[in-house]
């Protein structure tokens, strides 16, 4: 409750974490304590080499290696968004990219009368979903298993066969 009213006073639906990687701030140190290129130095980049895995030591790029497994670089949480319901006749559609600005944008698929609920899908009922998007007990029993809830939405009632 607290974490939306915040969401709320900021008026936004994205709060948006970066890392940094431990890496280099590690390395810097290991180099202001052992000094460049001293026996101590090399002695720790090999111990260092055979934890990541490394037999020849540390190599061109490993540090990269080494910041993709130890750094998050980006999380977006969407508060606001999480709190669509689901529909299998979805009124609206999410369109976003993967973090790439930690936005995502919530499109009307067709004309919303005023006082509609705006509903999203939570699986993907697109052209190549396949019998999943078509089924109703398929889709049902996605929605079971992932989500945790029997869908009641007017296609799943409506049309319990199709």
């Amino acid at each position: 409750d607290t974490f939306h009213r915040i969401c709320a006073i900021a008026a936004r639906n994205c709060i948006a974490v970066t890392t940094k990687s431990p890496f280099k701030s590690y390395y810097a140190d290991l180099v202001r304590k052992t000094g460049r290129n001293t026996p101590a130095h090399k002695d720790a980049i090999s111990a260092i080499s055979r934890l990541l895995g490394s037999d020849d030591g540390l190599t061109r790029g490993m540090d990269g290696l080494i910041e993709d497994l130890c750094a998050v670089k980006t999380v977006g949480l969407f508060p606001l968004t999480a709190r669509m319901n689901h529909s299998c006749e979805p009124l609206c559609e999410l369109q976003c990219q993967t973090f790439v600005d930690c936005r995502i944008d919530v499109t009307a698929k067709t004309d919303i009368g005023a006082g509609e609920e705006l509903t999203i899908s939570y699986i993907d009922l697109g052209p190549l979903a396949g019998k999943s998007a078509t089924n109703t007990a398929k889709r049902r029993r996605e929605l079971q298993a992932r989500y945790l809830f029997l869908c009641e939405c007017g296609r799943c009632i409506d049309k319990p066969t199709s």
